[in-house]
């Protein structure tokens, strides 16, 4: 669903180059934007103009401002125009200070001879001295990042040096007498432990700062996954993890400390937690969460003051862009291709508009479904939509008053409520529809590898548990559905399982299914590799090749395609076309176990495979360190070219000392023709 908001007056104003004091008692406004911009050239421009319509009215922006040495002589001119455009624009700017980046690891600072930090503390107290400041907004500095982390630290992390240089560029910065400056620490990747081992290292390190930053990263964890409520099984997890870190700084006497989240988000295709039922990131459910944690969540916590989740929009980053790298800029300063996500919190009233914002999610009355498609009316000022493919909708920018939803959706009851709607608040209008007409789904398995359909197979619908068995013709029937959205699994002792996602039951009506699923290979045990089929795409209607889970490994036309599939509806097909593509799954960081034998499997075929003698078509087994570096791997020996049916493989390796990730790597080299891969696993040898 596309939502367009225009610019407030106040915009008017700005292009003019005026900016009005902010006014007393104004609430704040914790959206925040995370830039890497560091001048005003046309993409910083429209980045801006992106972030302001996102974040509202004195919303946070922050960006990163690095290559700072001992011969730096002050701010570029740059770095001083980017803060001064967030004050036009009525933003508040966050900056991080860095360092240089050499042999694929940021340099820690230079010391000096006697052991201080005294030569570069004077360097960034330079620095943030040319930083333009404001009557009207402070200005946040954040010295460094994630230092807990060898990569960001000349190779080898060390707090006990990092919590030193803290202290003294803080006290650099200090003396400079401007209350409007405020500093933060270089937010580590969350680690309580490190907030102790700094504070340990230096006593003072617990009242260098000004406000606390942290990085608090929920994985595929959803915002009602957290610790405030006590929901949580991996408290680390969460996008309220900075609450282990604070409790580390009140045991050592710093209470009632402001916090700024400085990174967080949803990266897509992550899976982490994937066996504990939570589904993979896409493009859908990452926008419902996010739009859920700026609305119920965050405004939970009156200690924080701003959210900046990870990344805006940058080629580096491109799993988290809130908006495409090569998305342009409308006649309103909008992005041309926003993501849903960018879309989602956009619609959301912030804490210093002067208007108000009905949100909702529609649901089943029976299963609690989401439902996509519905039709939702605000009688008052006769504005319609449609719930997005999370079952939300969204009626931005509405004047304080009372307003009325009407609620109609095909195989369901209406219904119809009346909502308060505040300034500056976000009323929450959830519903749950009656479902009428009940449907059915029918169909029918086969074997995967010989077509012929299969006897006794399990087929079970969620929600629900609707169940049944196919019979000696492979088919099936369900019915008294409600109209809603399943998942259908089809599972036979001794053969892979087909489950197929976004099965819409039609009211009164059938949905006819084929599954396929074929004889088992993987052994026994946890399979480590999540969408193994390749079932799962990032976002159907925008990017129907990218699977979920895996990522580029080397380049060339790689995709999720429905014209072969050994099990499930899909398999990943690469053509070389002249060279060697690769996708892979790695898993995630410091997941490796040294001294431990893996085994890892495939299957494959070959249509007009072209290669030579050492090209085709193989998978490997890699254990590489946490950036993903290949340490030792373990290849197939065989090639497959040419045409072929579908043939299974598998390689071990015992991971080497020093391994932190798994990596299960797929490629194919030649002139022409395509590789397809099916069913993959990875497992711990017992």
């Amino acid at each position: 669903m596309m939502i367009r908001l225009a610019l407030t007056a106040v915009l008017t104003a700005l292009a003019a180059g005026t900016c009005a004091a902010q006014p007393p008692g104004t609430p704040n406004n914790p959206f925040g934007a995370h830039l890497i911009i560091d001048n005003l050239d046309e993409r910083g421009r429209n980045q801006l103009s992106w972030a302001r319509h996102l974040v509202g009215r004195h919303g946070y922006i922050k960006t990163f401002f690095f290559n700072i040495d001992r011969n730096m002589k002050g701010a570029p001119q740059g770095w001083r125009d980017f803060v001064r455009e967030c004050y036009r624009l009525e933003l508040i700017p966050v900056v991080r200070l860095g360092g240089v980046m050499k042999d694929g690891s940021w340099q820690k600072p230079y010391r000096d001879p006697d052991g201080s930090y005294r030569t570069m503390a004077e360097v960034f107290k330079k620095v943030v001295a040319d930083l333009p400041r404001s009557d009207v907004y402070p200005l946040y500095v954040e010295i460094w990042n994630e230092p807990n982390l060898d990569i960001e630290w000349s190779g080898k992390a060390n707090l006990a040096e990092y919590a030193q240089f803290f202290v003294e560029v803080s006290d650099a910065i200090r003396s400079l007498g401007d209350r409007r400056i405020k500093i933060l620490n270089g937010a580590f990747a969350l680690s309580p432990e490190a907030t102790e081992a700094c504070i340990k290292a230096h006593p003072r390190f617990i009242d260098a700062f000004d406000v606390w930053g942290s990085h608090p990263y929920p994985q595929n964890h959803p915002p009602e996954y957290n610790n405030i409520d006590g929901t949580a099984r991996h408290p680390e997890a969460t996008l309220d993890g900075f609450l282990l870190e604070t409790r580390i700084l009140e045991k050592y006497g710093r209470k009632d400390v402001k916090v700024m989240i400085l990174e967080t988000g949803y990266p897509l295709g992550n899976g982490v937690y994937e066996a504990e039922g939570f589904p993979p990131i896409d493009e859908y459910n990452r926008a419902d969460y996010m739009m859920r944690a700026f609305r119920d969540l965050y405004p939970r916590f009156p200690q924080l003051i701003a959210v900046f989740p990870f990344l805006f929009s940058d080629p580096g980053w491109t799993a988290f862009n809130w908006v495409p790298v090569d998305s342009g800029t409308d006649e309103k300063g909008l992005p041309t291709r926003p993501t849903p996500m960018y879309e989602a919190v956009r619609a959301l009233a912030k804490p210093t508009d002067t208007t108000g914002a009905i949100s909702g999610t529609i649901r089943d009355s029976r299963h609690q479904t989401r439902l996509a498609g519905v039709r939702v009316t605000c009688v008052e000022t006769g504005a319609v939509t449609q719930t997005d493919p999370m079952g939300n909708f969204f009626f931005p920018m509405l004047k304080p008053g009372r307003y009325t939803l009407q609620v109609e959706a095909e195989g369901f009851a209406p219904a119809t409520t009346g909502y308060d709607v505040r300034m500056g608040q976000n009323t929450v209008a959830d519903a749950s529809l009656e479902p009428l007409q009940p449907g059915a789904v029918t169909g029918t398995v086969v074997d995967g590898m010989t077509g012929q359909p299969l006897a006794g197979v399990t087929v079970t619908l969620s929600p629900g548990g609707a169940r049944a068995e196919t019979d000696s013709g492979g088919a099936f029937r369900l019915q008294d559905l409600p109209s809603i959205t399943y998942t259908a699994a089809a599972r036979r002792e001794g053969f892979t399982s087909h489950e197929l996602e976004g099965l819409r039951v039609p009211p009164g009506g059938e949905s006819v299914v084929q599954m396929k699923i074929a004889p088992e290979r993987a052994p026994a045990g946890e399979n480590l590799v999540g969408n193994a089929g390749f079932e799962r795409v990032g976002d159907d209607s925008r990017r129907p090749w990218l699977p979920l889970r895996w990522e580029p490994l080397e380049g060339g036309a790689v995709e999720v395609t429905a014209s072969e599939s050994r099990s499930g509806l899909r398999s990943l097909m690469i053509s070389p076309a002249g060279g060697t593509s690769g996708y892979r799954q790695i898993t995630h960081y410091s997941t490796a176990q040294p001294g431990k034998r893996y085994r890892a499997g495939v299957w494959i075929r070959t249509k007009g495979l072209q290669a030579k003698q050492d090209e085709g078509a193989w998978m490997s087994l890699a254990f590489t360190n946490n950036a993903g570096v290949f340490l030792e791997e373990f290849p197939m020996t065989a090639r497959v070219k040419g045409d072929s049916g579908w043939q299974f493989f598998q390689v071990e390796g015992v991971a080497p000392q020093g391994s932190q990730r798994v990596s299960l790597n797929l490629r194919a080299s030649g002139n022409a023709g395509a590789a397809f891969f099916d069913d993959v696993f990875l497992c711990v040898v017992d």
